[in-house]
């Protein structure tokens, strides 16, 4: 019996709102995988980039809020969830900031290049009297 007092499931689970928002730093980046694979042929490529850009930002957001409640509500059940959220959320961000720069830096080069010359076709004079 004594050994059922001292079982993990037998402590209440912390349960404040940076709990909350450590847990859910790291969820929002597997709905934002979801939305990814499911959304593909569901919804418009805009809203599901949008999206999914957006659910990543507040899994972002909501990890950096988790880590401000350790101070007052201790590490156990915020530091690695919201460390785990931080990561893969910042991660996507990072790629897709250094591919939308990528993709801007090429569009000021297309910008900036002269357009190739085309030749283009007149209208034939051959045949037509000059009355």
């Amino acid at each position: 019996m004594a050994s059922a007092a001292l079982s993990p499931s037998s402590e209440p689970r912390p349960s404040s709102a940076f709990h909350t928002a450590a847990q859910a730093s790291w969820v929002a980046f597997l709905v934002f995988l979801a939305v990814g694979i499911f959304g593909r042929g569901a919804l418009p490529p805009l809203f599901r980039d949008v999206l999914s850009i957006a659910i990543v930002l507040v899994g972002f957001v909501l990890a950096i809020v988790a880590l401000f409640g350790i101070r007052r509500h201790g590490r156990k059940g915020i530091l690695a969830p919201a460390l785990v959220g931080l990561g893969l959320n910042g991660l996507f961000l990072l790629i897709a900031l250094t591919n939308a720069s990528a993709a801007a830096q090429r569009a000021r080069e297309r910008r900036t290049q002269p357009a190739p010359s085309v030749p283009t076709a007149r209208p034939s004079t051959e045949g037509k009297s000059a009355t």
